[in-house]
């Protein structure tokens, strides 16, 4: 079982789309907040799933969540600050609780996720944090035009 010792205490709300443009994205992640389908997007994603915000009192650290794209499979979404490294931990903790709380409660069977293909420590955290494998490669995914790995978790 994950401590909460010594974490940094966020205030989880439900997400909402203003939420992910009052977020400052990490670099790799703003060509895709600027696309102008961006918000089309967020609001499918919210149709077909949910999703929260996390605080820290001065910014959002994160936003994400899990949306459905067939019977009891989910793929998750993921906003993370430009100073996500300083909540690591905090996102990790909330993080897994999340992933591990949609497995228990028998709504999905399997998990996806995507990753940009050039960014390394994303990569490192859905295998090395949330055990997440690589299963395949997605050309041209990203809404930007980006190669995108694909993830899969099965409860």
């Amino acid at each position: 079982m994950r401590k909460m010792d010594d974490l940094i205490p966020l205030s989880i709300t439900p997400f909402v789309p203003g939420d992910a443009f009052d977020i400052e994205v990490r670099p790799e992640q703003a060509a895709v907040c600027d696309h102008p389908d961006f918000a089309d997007l967020l609001c499918d994603y919210l149709r077909d799933g949910a999703a929260y915000t996390a605080r820290d009192g001065k910014r959002i650290v994160f936003c994400g969540g899990v949306y459905v794209t067939a019977p009891r499979t989910g793929r998750v979404w993921f906003l993370a600050c430009k100073q996500a490294r300083e909540y690591w931990r905090e996102i990790y903790f909330y993080a897994a609780d999340y992933l591990d709380a949609h497995f228990f409660d028998n709504t999905l069977e399997c998990i996806e996720a995507t990753v940009q293909a050039d960014w390394l420590a994303a990569q490192q955290f859905v295998e090395r944090r949330l055990y997440f494998k690589l299963t395949g490669l997605l050309l041209g995914y990203g809404l930007d035009g980006s190669d995108h790995l694909l993830y899969r978790r099965v409860a």
